[in-house]
């Protein structure tokens, strides 16, 4: 049957196959595209947020650490406050990261949990730190530190 058609039907029709495979390729990719967008979205709206927000925390603690230390180290004792007190407020900064976490978290729960447990038995370390810390009590606040 082919075979019997004029070559300028049979040219114009190869076209017309080639333009719709096109279409529909083109069609198919728009709505691969619309998918691939809501993944990459929920991945900003959640993964990112939490990964940006875990290591905000991360730092937080750090520079915490870091003030606590050197507040150890200090020998006047408005620069030991200071640096209680930009312990204090990294470490404020650090748990406020912590309802996003929460919120956005996709994973398992009991580790979200478990750091809160942590972070709260913590606390009672950090203020006998501090107390020792502006007592003075330097070798103490270090020892209680490091263990």
């Amino acid at each position: 049957m082919i075979k019997n058609v004029k070559i300028r039907t049979r040219l114009l029709l190869s076209y017309a196959m080639i333009i719709g495979i096109c279409l529909v390729a083109s069609v198919v990719a728009l709505f691969m595209m619309d998918k691939i967008s809501g993944n990459l979205t929920s991945f900003y709206d959640n993964n990112y947020t939490v990964t940006a927000n875990t290591w905000m925390a991360r730092r937080e603690m750090q520079y915490a650490r870091a003030n606590i230390f050197k507040a150890i180290l200090e020998t006047e004792r408005e620069d030991t406050q200071a640096d209680i007190d930009r312990a204090s407020e990294a470490l404020a900064n650090m748990r406020a990261t912590f309802p996003v976490i929460r919120e956005r978290f996709k994973g398992d729960m009991e580790l979200i949990d478990e750091l809160d447990t942590i972070l709260k038995r913590a606390v009672v370390y950090r203020e006998r730190v501090f107390e020792l810390t502006l007592a003075n009590r330097n070798d103490e606040a270090f020892e209680l530190m490091t263990n």
